[in-house]
């Protein structure tokens, strides 16, 4: 496996081994720095995403869960993900690794240590990056390395994310659309993450099992007899928490409206 480390302008900055992290720069003493005492629930900004670049530099490193993945070309890839706002959250930089299986694309944020000793509110923003691969993605999936795999230990749900109440027979238009990633919770619970319109809603999530695989299938539509109040353009990511009620066991969760 070889990883890639990107910059500015999705140049290569360095070549390392899968076990290498990108190194932080010593902290200063004034930086900037998230609102103090700012509420710890997040306020999440629907709009449009905003596309940045990688800035190296940055200070206070941290890896930065990515929401979804869409391919623009045979090689770029654009990435979408929630963030605070500059200059205490600002993208540092885009590892890839290139697996035999799959793909790891790795996001780190950090804080501008230029900007002095300034406090940012607690807007969460919804940002993009596109990133172009050295490789062909030949089938392989993308993966995120800031998930961690099984049973999650940690039920907060995926930052500037928002609970989707299901609307079942309610709404006008009901399509199945592929979702973005999923998540094993305990008590055979699974919680799926998925992209839609902001005039979009979601009917219902659907599960079949199977001897091998449980295959889930996401749901989404308009609102029907209601009143549609005038959408904000952009795109929002949601979830739902779903029980099952057969224990998953050793059965892959596959998406339903991707897969036979």
């Amino acid at each position: 496996m070889r990883g890639v480390i990107i910059g500015l302008g999705a140049g290569v900055l360095a070549l390392a081994g899968c076990a290498a992290q990108p190194t932080a720069t010593p902290q200063p003493t004034s930086t900037a720095s998230p609102t103090a005492g700012a509420s710890a629930t997040p306020n999440v900004v629907v709009g449009e995403a905003r596309l940045v670049t990688p800035r190296p530099g940055m200070t206070g490193l941290h890896p930065v869960a990515w929401q979804a993945a869409r391919m623009l070309s045979d090689r770029v890839v654009r990435l979408y993900f929630y963030a605070g706002p500059e200059p205490c959250d600002v993208l540092d930089s885009v590892r890839v690794d290139y697996g035999t299986n799959d793909i790891a694309i790795g996001l780190f944020d950090g804080a501008d240590p230029a900007a002095g000793n300034v406090t940012c509110g607690n807007d969460v923003l919804l940002k993009d990056v596109e990133i172009t691969l050295a490789e062909d993605v030949e089938g392989r999936p993308f993966r995120d390395p800031a998930r961690p795999t099984g049973i999650a230990t940690n039920a907060d749900p995926d930052l500037g994310t928002v609970a989707a109440s299901p609307h079942p027979n309610a709404t006008l238009g009901t399509r199945m659309v592929p979702w973005d990633h999923i998540q094993q919770l305990p008590n055979d619970v699974v919680r799926v993450y998925f992209s839609a319109s902001t005039c979009d809603q979601l009917d219902h999530v659907e599960l079949i099992y199977a001897r091998e695989v449980i295959r889930v299938t996401v749901f989404l539509g308009s609102a029907g007899a209601a009143v549609i109040p005038p959408c904000a353009p952009g795109m929002q990511f949601l979830y739902s928490d779903v029980p099952l009620t057969e224990p998953l066991g050793i059965r892959e969760l596959v998406d339903g409206s991707v897969t036979d």
